[in-house]
């Protein structure tokens, strides 16, 4: 999606004063924080399966002052806003898959974008998938990895892609 179309659908989400689901909050989230430089943003998605049926979820990651948190919109409260409180991503991605696993979902992807520009470019496009894990015994691996994960700058130090640990 290009940064000015973005742009212009948070605007007319706001002035539309309509109900909206989590792409749109992400969208609202990432206009609404265009002028915070202190918080690096990325996206987070996650895709999970309950009864047979594919389930998607995105929200809009944020890092500042040493710690995580997340910007979003669900039905579910744990599923959506996370204080800015967390140590690690592995720490605010694990609050997720416990809210998951509490809701009957398995929990099959979760996919990191990179930081997003808080000076975008007319045609610049956002990095919505950069990294993915995929795997439902994540906890083993996954930790390790993304207690190495942090912010350098504009990059994620490591890109992260595991393989399913289970047969």
């Amino acid at each position: 999606m290009i940064v000015f179309r973005l742009r212009e659908s948070a605007k007319l989400i706001i002035e539309a004063c309509l109900p909206i689901k989590c792409l749109e909050a992400t969208v609202l989230a990432i206009f609404l924080t265009q002028d915070q430089k202190e918080f690096k943003r990325f996206t987070i998605s996650f895709s999970s399966e309950f009864d047979g049926q594919t389930f998607r979820h995105v929200v809009l990651g944020v890092y500042a002052n040493g710690k995580y948190g997340a910007l979003g919109l669900s039905r579910r409260p744990d599923l959506m806003y996370k204080p800015l409180e967390f140590p690690t991503l592995a720490t605010l991605i694990h609050s997720y898959a416990v809210a998951y696993v509490g809701h009957y979902h398995r929990l099959v992807k979760v996919k990191l974008g990179l930081p997003i520009p808080h000076q975008p470019h007319l045609f610049e496009t956002l990095p919505w998938k950069a990294s993915l894990v995929c795997s439902l015994n994540y906890l083993i691996v996954f930790r390790a990895l993304l207690l190495r994960a942090t912010f350098s700058g504009v990059l994620l130090r490591s890109n992260v892609c595991l393989i399913n640990t289970r047969a």
